[in-house]
């Protein structure tokens, strides 16, 4: 009876072992087929657990998967934004679901997230990591403001995002990283033209250049413009018509 027993025990125990050296063997392989987003190619396939695994950092201080962020976050990849045929960045951030523009002071355009109002220092936005708000009220510019061909990604986190960010991202976090070295080796141009009903609608035009060299990546971009946004006369808060 003890020696049943004792089969019994090691029986059970290589079947833990063996569930174990599976388990760890799965979440290996896991780990080798995450790829970060910078790897992402046009021409690949990608089931969704593949896009699941893609590497982000808007929304913790190490590139984590999507099942692994501790936030809701949407990713605009550079084949997104060309799907999207968008000329401005609100044109791509209101395809995300709660995000929308109103107007503000003077005419301003502003954000506002899930029907709250997040202009003034609610919703942060990130540069290559550099803060886009201006300190004083904490709002940020939108219309003709970045050009989309200069843009690589959009990371934007759907909530708070206190945690790794500071008081300017209660509502949100809207992350755009430009092309880097490697994306442009050499030189990229650019020009956008919109036409109102009697007037000029747009007129915007960019250059950006770059270059990967073993571990050095280099990029510089240039953006200018004019941009007409109705083709009335505008009237301020003091009766003043221009």
């Amino acid at each position: 009876m003890i020696k049943t027993n004792c089969n019994r025990r090691f029986k059970a125990s290589t079947i833990v072992l063996l569930v174990l050296a599976l388990s760890f063997v799965r979440q290996a392989h896991a780990q080798d087929s995450t790829k970060s987003i910078q790897d992402l190619s046009m021409n690949d396939e990608f089931s969704i657990e593949d896009l699941m695994n893609v590497k982000l950092t808007v929304a913790s201080q190490s590139e984590l998967t999507q099942w692994q962020t501790p936030s809701c976050v949407s990713v605009f990849t550079r084949e997104d934004l060309d799907k999207t045929g968008a000329r401005d960045l609100i044109d791509i951030i209101r395809l995300i679901p709660g995000f929308e523009f109103g107007a503000d002071v003077s005419g301003a355009v502003g954000i506002g997230v899930r029907g709250n109002w997040g202009t003034e220092g609610k919703v942060l936005v990130l540069l290559d990591g550099m803060q886009m708000n201006e300190n004083m009220y904490g709002s940020s510019q939108w219309i003709g403001r970045y050009d989309i061909s200069q843009i690589d990604r959009i990371e934007v986190v759907r909530g708070a995002g206190y945690a790794y960010y500071n008081g300017f991202a209660s509502l949100g976090v809207i992350n755009i990283i430009t092309k880097k070295g490697k994306d442009l080796n050499g030189v990229q141009l650019s020009a956008n033209y919109g036409q109102l009903q009697n007037t000029m609608g747009r007129a915007t035009g960019s250059v950006s250049g770059g270059f990967q060299h073993k571990d050095l990546d280099f990029s510089v971009h240039a953006y200018g413009g004019q941009l007409h946004r109705f083709a009335g006369n505008y009237s301020d808060n003091y009766g003043s018509t221009m």
